[in-house]
């Protein structure tokens, strides 16, 4: 068992490369793999900086937060999925309504995803980790630009990504 552990593990390390630059890791298959190899890029420290958010913003995913990725995709016949995996703050929600939210949503050009999940804050949780996750199909090659957006149905005060600069990234990944 543990040699055909050992074993799989060094067929692995042999069955790949990486190439890390600049916070852009390219995974490049070896050993006659056919597929391309995938992209990925990653943002750098998410506590940048507090936003204060509002009821009326005209996009349907609220205001756009924090530091943003730029990703340059390659191929017209690739997904793109990105990732934020951090902790999120708000210091308070006004009380214009009686149940007050705030919540967030990862985009691409600030348009809809094909898939993607959603996370929320609330008065009673005002600080959580969340795990955010769009896919992007049949977007044509080019850059595009990663962000989080917040929205609430009231007022959100001091919105932070990262408050306790634990490392939180939104990484970007172009599926082969």
């Amino acid at each position: 068992m543990h040699r055909s552990l050992c074993t799989s593990a060094l067929l692995l390390l042999l069955s790949t490369t990486q190439s890390v630059a600049q916070n852009k890791v390219v995974v490049v298959p070896l050993l006659g793999d056919e597929d391309q190899p995938s992209t990925y890029q990653q943002s750098g420290d998410l506590n940048n900086a507090l936003y204060d958010i509002f009821s009326h913003s005209s996009h349907p995913f609220g205001t756009p937060i924090g530091p943003s990725v730029i990703f340059n995709k390659q191929s017209d016949d690739t997904a793109l999925e990105a990732f934020l995996f951090s902790h999120i703050r708000i210091r308070g929600l006004s009380a214009e309504v009686s149940a007050p939210f705030c919540q967030f949503t990862l985009l691409a050009n600030g348009s809809e995803p094909s898939y993607y999940n959603r996370a929320g804050l609330d008065n009673d949780r005002r600080e959580d980790e969340v795990s955010l996750w769009s896919v992007y199909q049949n977007l044509p090659k080019g850059v595009y630009e990663f962000r989080v957006y917040a929205w609430t149905n009231s007022i959100a005060l001091d919105v932070g990504l990262d408050p306790n600069g634990y490392g939180g990234r939104i990484i970007v990944k172009e599926t082969r």
